[in-house]
């Protein structure tokens, strides 16, 4: 059998993986008496596949209405391939006519990771990698320009290429699901790796915060008050020149802080070196990992193991019809028709702060560890600020108290800056009061909004 360009197809689809698929037909003259009516060609970018090929056997699974196959569609005509070429480096291109006249190809590109891309006027429209992924390009990586060698016609490679061999077998959802999950993962660690990177950069030199702080501590008979430094220009052999203190600041203070500068510097670099080390592993790992889910199908048990096993985030649970999904902080209406939400945990802390308006209120304990207490009241009578600073004492490590100091003030007022533990905030203003309650108070208040089955139990 042989095909001769230009080619007439009468559909095109786009691969899951990377490729794309026309469907042939095949003229009567050239059918033979065990050959189906039409073929299917497939342009291929993956390195586990030939460039391209013909087989009997409809690839799956497609996607008619992709993005790189609806750029295609839109600025070209498809479904007539007029010439194929191929080059000594391997490459292919296929041209097509386009709609504004101008020269069109499909290249397929055999770089380190081949792909294909689209081309109009020597300017790039979109590509396609192995991976199935689609990219805008802006720019065109030009391709040579000479020894491209037309392919003239295709002699039976229908009969010479086999579905089992070529055609890729599709992988189920859930490992597709998994390879995207990975992916997501690299690329969330590759951004904590450059984090690290950046922040070991940022720490002060070592060497020289050490030799300062020897230097301040073995001369510090040199030392002028008046102007606040030492002078080592006498001392020889002296690796500075002087020491300059802050203002205010005695030797024995400037001695003190930057040891303790110094050792905080040195744990720091040890944990920073400690994380890049491990999260290049893993980015390592989950890159050999990744590759493996998309070259061939596997087991459903291999598949929960490496779920199981795999350094991932947590898999987001859908909500079940009729099921609430649980609230990260608790929720209480009190007597007053005020809503309060009171944070769970340090990070559920900072989570319910970070998102509240600027002119929500919130309550929390002074002097102790505590829940976050966050409430929404254009006016703040004498009930609910006493309802606020119950409940702030209540979820706290004063609890069995029943009395102490609680901070007041809008959201507009605190800052979280980098560093601080989950759960710490910097109050700019506040109001503070002192506030003592009866156990019969907070437990009316948290009765009230217990559901029936929960009531005149534990608190």
């Amino acid at each position: 059998m042989e095909l001769t360009f230009p080619l007439r197809a009468q559909k095109v689809w786009q691969g899951q993986g990377g490729y794309l698929v026309w469907s042939i037909p095949i003229p009567k003259p050239l059918r033979d008496s065990d050959d189906s009516k039409k073929l299917f060609l497939v342009v291929d970018s993956r390195r586990s596949s030939a460039p391209y090929y013909f087989t009997s056997t409809k690839p799956a699974p497609l996607l008619p209405m992709a993005p790189f196959l609806a750029r295609f569609k839109k600025r070209a005509k498809p479904l007539l391939l007029t010439k194929l070429e191929s080059h000594p480096d391997h490459h292919l291109r296929f041209r097509f006519q386009s709609e504004s006249g101008a020269d069109f190809f499909l290249y397929r590109v055999a770089a380190t990771t081949p792909y294909l891309e689209l081309v109009e006027a020597e300017q790039s429209l979109a590509r396609l990698s192995e991976e199935g992924q689609y990219t805008k390009t802006k720019s065109f990586e030009a391709l040579p320009h000479e020894q491209w060698q037309p392919i003239s016609s295709l002699i039976g490679l229908a009969q010479k290429s086999s579905p089992q061999s070529h055609t890729p077998l599709p992988l189920p959802k859930s490992q597709r699901d998994l390879a995207k999950r990975v992916k997501r993962r690299i690329r969330t660690l590759k951004k904590a790796l450059a984090r690290y990177e950046k922040d070991l950069g940022m720490i002060p030199q070592e060497a020289r915060a050490r030799t300062e702080a020897q230097l301040l501590k073995d001369y510090s008979h040199l030392y002028e008050k008046t102007r606040h430094e030492i002078d080592l220009t006498s001392v020889a052999d002296a690796p500075l020149a002087k020491i300059s203190l802050d203002e205010g600041e005695s030797l024995g203070e400037a001695i003190d802080r930057r040891f303790k500068a110094l050792k905080r510097n040195q744990k720091k670099t040890l944990q920073l070196q400690d994380l890049i080390q491990t999260t290049s592993q893993q980015i390592k790992m989950l890159q050999g990992q990744h590759a493996a889910l998309l070259k061939a199908p596997l087991a459903d048990q291999e598949l929960n193991g490496l779920a199981t096993t795999l350094p991932l985030a947590p898999k987001q649970s859908k909500n079940l019809p009729g099921k609430k999904p649980e609230s990260p902080y608790r929720t209480i209406k009190g007597a007053t028709e005020v809503t309060y939400r009171i944070g769970r945990s340090p990070l559920e802390n900072d989570e319910l702060t970070k998102k509240s308006p600027s002119h929500h209120h919130w309550a929390h304990v002074i002097e102790g560890g505590g829940s976050h207490v966050l409430f929404r009241c254009p006016e703040l009578s004498p009930g609910v600020k006493k309802e606020a600073a119950m409940l702030a004492l209540h979820f706290s490590k004063k609890r069995n108290d029943r009395a102490g100091e609680v901070y007041l003030t809008q959201r507009r007022f605190l800052r979280k800056t980098k560093g601080l533990p989950p759960g710490l905030w910097l109050v700019d203003k506040a109001e503070t009061f002192y506030l003592s309650y009866e156990e019969a108070e907070i437990r009316q208040l948290l009765e009230q909004n217990a559901p029936k089955d929960e009531r005149n139990g534990d608190f």
